[in-house]
């Protein structure tokens, strides 16, 4: 490669002209003078004779100041530079490293943050191929570092279609910049070629400030400030900063279910956090749930100052059960992928409970039963999302554990003596993610309880039984009001 003389701006050259007007002022100023002898003015005109040499030398010497000022701010401008190596004729390596996040689909105006990327990729690859043919150029997005567009390729005049035709079917992916990773990726691409004297990078990206700040320390990330401090000398960083200037973004930040298990015809809450990420006050707004395949519901949202978060409560009934998704959508803004969230449900036909009487009796108000099967199961007319299955010993141990797995909840009542069989069943029917609930009364054995059910805290009681608080003949009345 040899030498040349080129410009980064040469448009800025159709200004030198403009040197020649301190030129021209001075000759207008030039003026011819009508000659009369004057006594009085002798011993002046003496004198200026004797400086004329050294006044004409000032004035020329204030003229080239004048016309070299103008020149020099042209050149300042159209920024003049050698193409080629100054290393005498060795070959340059240019890695482009492409940020291709999801932050980089935010838009400033018209387009997005990516579009600009891609114009200023092109742009550069142009001016290469121009300035600096016979380089080596390699090119690659941070969400696919192991994959590169273009690997140590020479630069000539076909390298800018080629740029051009691949950055054509770019898109914005979805996952968030790792400086370190992609940098790292782009090192190891630079060292393998070995026919590059030096090594210039250019990092296309928009600069957010999470990828490459610590948010505790306040300084730069370990990975990409021990890239920096690894440079060799012959090896340059350039950053291109893409980003929109305007960060104003209101997000969709989380969505669940309140409930820990949905049943079709029983209400379900759901949540629904907006959070403004910009650096000013949003103005209110409104967020949309929408069901898949059902119903949409609208509910405003206030306006949030810079990192305040809002939580939207709804109330949703599923008649169906099933799959069934739900998604939050904000209305758009200039960064797209978070003004929505959307959640996957699985809808149950219903709460399987099962119950186990441990003093069934011939009477139905004396079991142990009875109280809590007319809570679960008052009346047909009435949906309570339970399934109920009532049982007592014998018939539980007759439950395979399959079936078991299908319950969502078991409930002791009374059981006095639980066999090692029923423990074991129990344990394992908890282990697999089972609710377990029981309920003590006057008929239980507590040393039992405490070897089968508490085993000094490994077993499935929350704590060891002591003794019985109160009266068990005579409890507590309860009134039921209108």
């Amino acid at each position: 490669m040899q030498l040349a003389f080129g410009f980064l701006n040469p448009l800025f050259l159709w200004a030198l002209p403009l040197a020649a007007v301190p030129i021209i002022i001075h000759l207008l100023n030039r003026r011819r003078f009508d000659r009369r002898p004057w006594a009085a003015m002798e011993f002046l005109l003496a004198a200026m004779k004797r400086n004329r040499r050294r006044l004409r030398m000032e004035q020329w010497l204030i003229l080239l100041l004048r016309t070299l000022a103008i020149l020099l701010l042209v050149l300042l401008v159209a920024r003049p530079h050698l193409q080629g190596s100054v290393l005498g004729g060795r070959v340059a390596h240019h890695v482009l490293l492409v940020d291709d996040s999801a932050s980089m689909a935010h838009r400033g105006g018209a387009d997005a943050a990516f579009d600009r990327g891609i114009e200023a990729v092109r742009a550069l690859v142009t001016r290469l191929a121009d300035q600096r043919p016979g380089d080596l150029l390699t090119v690659l997005r941070s969400s696919a570092i192991d994959t590169p567009e273009l690997s140590a390729v020479p630069i000539g005049p076909n390298t800018p279609g080629r740029i051009r035709e691949a950055t054509a079917a770019w898109q914005v992916g979805d996952g968030a910049l790792d400086p370190g990773l992609a940098l790292a990726a782009a090192r190891r691409l630079a060292e393998a070629s070995e026919n590059a004297g030096e090594t210039e990078y250019h990092v296309v990206t928009d600069m957010r400030r999470r990828d490459w700040i610590d948010a505790a320390s306040g300084e730069l990330r370990d990975a990409p400030r021990a890239w920096f401090a690894a440079l060799d000398e012959g090896q340059h960083v350039t950053f291109v900063d893409v980003g929109a200037t305007d960060a104003n973004n209101l997000a969709v930040t989380a969505i669940r279910a309140t409930d820990r298990s949905l049943v079709a015809g029983v209400p379900t809450g759901l949540s629904i956090e907006v959070r403004n990420q910009g650096p000013t006050a949003t103005t209110p707004t409104e967020v949309t749930l929408q069901i898949e395949g059902g119903s949409r519901v609208v509910r405003p949202v206030g306006a949030l100052q810079p990192g305040e978060s809002a939580r939207i409560e709804i109330e949703q009934t599923f008649t169906s059960a099933g799959p069934q998704g739900v998604t939050a959508r904000l209305p758009g803004d200039r960064y797209g992928p978070d003004d929505l969230r959307s959640l996957a449900l699985d809808v149950r036909p219903a709460a399987r409970v099962l119950l186990i009487d441990g003093d069934p009796g011939t009477d139905e108000e004396d079991q142990e039963i009875f109280y809590l099967q007319s809570v679960l199961d008052p009346d047909a007319e009435f949906v309570t999302g339970v399934e109920l299955r009532v049982g007592d010993e014998r018939q539980f141990a007759a439950i395979d554990a399959a079936e078991l797995r299908d319950t969502d909840l078991i409930c002791l009542c009374n059981v006095a003596r639980p066999d090692d069989a029923m423990v074991a069943k129990l344990e394992e029917y908890v282990a697999g993610g089972g609710g377990l609930a029981l309920f003590l009364g006057d008929q239980i054995d507590v040393a039992r309880y405490q070897t089968a059910l508490w085993k000094a805290g490994r077993g499935l009681l929350p704590a060891a039984l002591v003794d019985v608080a109160g009266d068990v003949d005579d409890p507590e009345p309860v009134y039921l009001a209108d």
